[in-house]
């Protein structure tokens, strides 16, 4: 199983202002109220942030750092983990869908 980047990383980097999240994580929020569990709380919609992919290779993943949005309006920033398998995948559909955005523009400019 992958170690977690924070294990692997190297002594020599030192954190930038961009690893901090920018809101409470979740592990550190309080308690559910029985308001929250009714779905309030569940994620909307995930967002890449506009950071280099770093590729960890003790760690064999890389680490692609984006926004969590919830239904109620939080955010918090993390980062979503790819081994190399997950990686492929990914880099197969992000170029289908690249392919399919340039084909609808095409169509759409004559």
């Amino acid at each position: 199983m992958p170690r977690s980047p924070r294990e692997s990383a190297s002594a020599d980097r030192t954190p930038d202002a961009a690893d901090e999240p920018r809101t409470t994580p979740a592990d550190q929020l309080p308690p559910a109220t029985s308001e929250e569990q009714d779905g309030s709380t569940m994620i909307q919609h995930v967002t890449m942030l506009k950071r280099d992919v770093r590729y960890d290779h003790g760690a064999e993943q890389a680490s692609l750092r984006v926004r969590v949005h919830f239904r109620d309006g939080r955010t918090t920033d993390t980062a979503l983990l790819l081994d190399p398998a997950q990686m492929q995948v990914f880099a197969i559909q992000m170029e289908r869908a690249i392919d399919a955005r340039q084909d609808a523009l095409s169509r759409r400019l004559g």
